[in-house]
């Protein structure tokens, strides 16, 4: 795997799902579930890449994603880092790198992600919250199986393992 090329294409498509985040995001919502553009790039590229790589990437999406929101920073930063650590520590540890596994791992972080959050940042609307999570974790699941490929393309790694 050629870390060079993973962190360069890593840059590239964290800079569009910013993009697409603050364009798109709430204008693709469907029954309140919104898609997280670059919540989906943290879990892709936690696949990809180790889990050193994963940690300094889920920092840089969590920064990004937190001047998109204007928030406190550190409940994404948090959050998107566990999103990408996870994933990278699965694909490192047992299963295999392919979109199943990217779908699965991004329908999965995005729940953790999502009930992280709801506990760091206090919600009065719990059972919304919840509902919007998982909807929106179907969603970006969905995203995942579409940017899977041109991800792993671009990163260099195709029919790499670790």
């Amino acid at each position: 795997m050629n870390n060079q090329r993973v962190v360069l294409s890593a840059i590239i498509f964290i800079w569009i799902s910013a993009g697409l985040q603050q364009g798109l995001g709430v204008r693709m919502s469907i029954f309140s579930a919104q898609p997280d553009f670059l919540l989906v790039t943290a879990c892709l590229f936690g696949l990809i890449s180790n889990t050193r790589i994963a940690l300094i990437l889920g920092l840089v999406i969590g920064f990004a994603q937190s001047a998109i929101v204007g928030s406190d920073m550190w409940q994404f930063i948090l959050t998107r880092m566990a999103a990408a650590w996870i994933c990278a520590f699965l694909v490192e540890n047992r299963f295999q790198r392919n979109a199943g596994v990217g779908a699965l791992a991004t329908l999965v972080c995005t729940i953790i992600s999502g009930i992280l959050l709801m506990i760091l940042t206090a919600q009065p609307n719990i059972g919304g919250v919840l509902k919007a999570t998982l909807m929106s974790a179907m969603y970006n699941a969905v995203l995942a199986i579409v940017a899977y490929y041109p991800i792993e393309r671009a990163a260099g790694v195709k029919g790499q393992q670790l």
